[in-house]
């Protein structure tokens, strides 16, 4: 997470004396690079999030938050360009890498509070499943399938040089 943080701070924090390829080489080196990163938390987070809750109204109050704080951050960072061209900065590149520090800061913090305070419930037995062997009506669909490959495959390949 503090890798595609880190990285989304890079991003923004433009280089001066790059060509013009150069800038687009390296938006889209740190641009993949915070993609991946960004894979590796959200898969988790939000399977986090579906799995969490032990009850279906708590997994709705859950997903309900996350829906609606969501778009609430896409209007705050619409106002970052705006921001950038304020008369505290030298320039709009020394706003970008501002704002781009803090933007990744308030990231991070916002990113590493659930996994400080969030717990994960006590571990319950699950109850025991029937024997898979002795269940005919999981070996029906299973042979139904082994059965078709075996009849149709041949022939889709007879028809191919």
């Amino acid at each position: 997470m503090c890798f595609g943080i880190g990285n989304f701070s890079i991003i923004i924090s433009k280089l001066r004396d790059l060509s013009e390829w150069g800038y687009v080489a390296y938006f889209a080196v740190t641009t993949s690079l915070f993609y991946l990163a960004l894979t590796m938390f959200s898969v988790p987070w939000y399977a986090l999030g579906y799995e969490l809750p032990s009850t279906s109204d708590d997994r709705t109050r859950l997903q309900a938050f996350v829906n609606v704080f969501g778009p609430v951050g896409q209007i705050v960072v619409a106002w970052f360009h705006p921001i950038t061209q304020l008369k505290i900065f030298g320039d709009t590149i020394e706003g970008v890498r501002s704002m781009g520090f803090v933007a990744g800061f308030v990231l991070l913090v916002f990113g590493l509070i659930p996994a400080f305070f969030v717990k994960e419930p006590a571990l319950q037995e699950a109850p025991r499943k029937k024997n898979k062997r002795k269940n005919r009506s999981f070996f029906r669909p299973l042979f139904a399938l082994f059965f078709s490959y075996l009849v149709f495959l041949p022939e889709v390949r007879l028809g191919q040089p």
